[in-house]
């Protein structure tokens, strides 16, 4: 069923507004460019010619030639200048009413000036032309034309001095939130971001020392991302946040200086001065307070209580999901050690290898298998333990049938990690363990993989939605921000390898240079990572 479209009122005046608008705005900028070039042809000829012939020409006196010309093409252009203003304010009048009055202001600065020259030309005698005369008339009416369409249309539009006030005040408003300097240090903080994750693509993994400079820059680095997430969203709280994190940064400073680092002096000074200014800025200036307006959130979900606290959709369900992944691809590491530590001990059985620096040295490598398998405990097979727990009236049943899913489907995540990186059985091999496949999965681990996996499945996973759905939504973005980019830290200086990034870029630009061949194997190498 069509709908009927509302009529604008007087649209023909409108459309003769919008025709007469571009007319002003080609006419002034062809008036603006005569001007100009009157006023450059007027220069050379004054570097040809004499004043004698200027004058003789012009038919003026010498010493009144230049001021003929000067104001006969300063006219030009300052014609020019309001015709072209008066253009662009009728273009804007058709989502800005106000600006109409600009317009008809203009119109009638311009009808007078119309007028005045042809009073003056009619008192030097040249309006015995008829050509002159048409001309005049012509250039009168139109100029009265734009008069009565801005007066008509400023009348219809029913402009009044309150709605001018209106729109000044949020004028004024908009010129209040601008950031300003507040820009300038997002700025920094998304420079700061570029160059630092672009800096760890190019460090190997071998090169990481756990010493308090790196850890302080990591956490720097994740306090200016969550910085910039602030003042993107104009969050009130990031003006003492800031100001925190300066405080912060500037006892980090001296601490690296006189205990950690040989930092020279200079530059120690150089980084408290900054931070000084930016703590004074914050407390005292005023745009933080008129630019930083939005607040916080702290509401609450009221149905936690009543059990309906999963996050199924949304926004909410995917950044749950992803702060999983980075929260247990590095517990999940810590899993492992725990586990070859009870191997070493002779608690249970297996073999571990002592120089397996990713897993005893670099403690903070993120192991992507286990926060996976997370997420999936999440997606599926939580709400299959639901569904089980739902068909099933027999006690212990759902809980025994949600273990050995559990465990199975673990196993089978192993087994295919397995034969993609660990073919050749330089991370792992279970081939002397009992019950084993291919030497990538056992019996033993398919039974603490179904233990752990039912643990969080049951317990672990309902009590961290339950947890996080008591903390207010906007606190918890805030969280997420901070937990991503710290992962994402990790991510980048240990999963991205150097030189697979120049072996990358330097099939790419085979690609580029056309060899066929290497077109089928740059996009995965681009993407190359090492697990």
């Amino acid at each position: 069923m069509a709908t009927e479209k509302t009529a604008r009122p007087f649209a023909g005046h409108w459309r003769a507004l919008r025709i007469l608008s571009i007319l002003s705005i080609i006419g002034g900028i062809f008036e603006i460019l005569l001007g100009l070039t009157g006023f450059i042809g007027f220069g050379f000829a004054q570097a040809t010619a004499s004043p004698e012939e200027l004058a003789e020409i012009l038919s003026v006196s010498e010493h009144s030639a230049a001021i003929f010309v000067y104001m006969g093409f300063g006219l030009i252009l300052f014609d020019g200048v309001l015709s072209l203003i008066r253009g662009i304010n009728g273009i804007r009048s058709f989502k800005n009413h106000l600006a109409l009055k600009s317009y008809t202001v203009i119109s009638q600065i311009m009808a007078a000036l119309e007028a005045v020259r042809a009073v003056w030309t009619l008192s030097q005698g040249s309006m015995m032309e008829v050509s002159t005369l048409t001309s005049y008339i012509f250039s009168f009416f139109m100029q009265t034309l734009y008069v009565y369409l801005g007066m008509k249309l400023m009348r219809v539009t029913q402009i009044t001095q309150e709605e001018a006030q209106i729109a000044e005040a949020r004028r004024l408003i908009k010129e209040r939130r601008k950031l300003g300097f507040i820009r300038l240090l997002q700025f920094s903080y998304a420079l700061n971001i570029i160059l630092s994750f672009t800096m760890l693509t190019f460090i190997t993994r071998d090169e990481v020392v756990y010493s308090y400079t790196t850890v302080v820059d990591w956490i720097n680095l994740t306090f200016h991302v969550v910085c910039f997430y602030l003042i993107w969203k104009r969050l009130r709280i990031a003006r003492n946040a800031i100001i925190i994190l300066s405080a912060i940064n500037m006892v980090l400073n001296v601490i690296n200086y006189f205990f950690f680092s040989h930092t020279e002096l200079l530059v120690l000074i150089f980084q408290l001065l900054v931070d000084v200014l930016v703590i004074l800025y914050f407390i005292f200036s005023k745009r933080p307070k008129e630019a930083l307006v939005n607040e916080l959130s702290y509401e609450r979900r009221t149905d936690v209580e009543g059990g309906d606290f999963i996050a199924k959709k949304g926004w909410p369900k995917w950044r749950n999901l992803i702060m999983y992944y980075c929260i247990f691809s590095v517990l999940g590491h810590w899993m492992e050690l725990g586990f070859c530590m009870l191997i070493r001990a002779g608690v249970v059985a297996g073999e571990y290898d002592p120089s397996n620096t990713m897993l005893w040295r670099d403690l903070l490598f993120p192991f992507a298998m286990e926060g996976i398998a997370v997420v999936i405990c999440a997606l599926w097979l939580y709400p299959l333990k639901n569904w089980l727990v739902s068909k099933i009236n027999v006690r212990f049943v759902p809980l025994f049938l949600s273990f050995v899913i559990n465990g199975a489907v673990c196993t089978l995540m192993e087994l295919i990690g397995g034969l993609l990186v660990n073919a050749d059985h330089s991370l792992w091999d279970y081939s002397d363990m009992f019950c084993n496949f291919m030497g990538q999965i056992c019996l033993q681990n398919a039974v603490g993989f179904g233990l752990a996996c039912t643990l969080i499945v049951w317990i672990v996973y309902p009590a961290m939605e339950r947890a996080i759905a008591r903390i207010p939504g906007d606190v918890m973005n805030v969280a997420f921000v901070g937990c991503l980019a710290f992962n994402l830290i990790l991510q980048v200086l240990y999963l991205v390898e150097p030189a697979e990034i120049a072996n990358a870029f330097t099939i790419w630009g085979q690609v580029l240079s056309g060899n066929a061949t290497a077109t089928f194997i740059a996009l995965p190498l681009l993407g190359q990572l090492r697990f």
